[in-house]
Formats: structure tokens, sequence, C-alpha cells
């Protein structure tokens, strides 16, 4: 669910730099941008929720 939320997200950022219609047909590095901010986000999430799980032990 996360990387859904990160997709979208980092699509309405990135979209005033695109000349097309979505990320993957414009491909280079908007797209290459785009995935690792998605990465990111996604292992920020799990790190914080290990974090959390490690609180509470």
């Amino acid at each position: 669910m996360k990387g859904a939320k990160a997709g979208r997200g980092s699509a309405m950022i990135l979209s005033p730099f695109t000349d097309r219609s979505s990320l993957a047909a414009t491909g280079g590095p908007m797209m290459f941008v785009a995935l690792a901010g998605m990465m990111l986000v996604i292992l920020m999430g799990a790190w914080g929720a290990l974090w959390i799980v490690n609180r509470w032990r």
C-alpha cells in the first residue's frame, strides 16, 4: 500500500518536469528519480515499522 502512495506522490511532484503524460513514457532521468524516491519511501516505512517494534520490546 505504501508503494502505491509513494508512486502517486512522486508522479505528482515530478509531473511539472515531464513533457509527456506519464513518467514511464518520459523515461530517462525523471523515471530514475521517481523510482529512487519510491524505494526510499518504502525503505523508510519499513525501517520505521522495525524501529517501533524494537521500542515495544
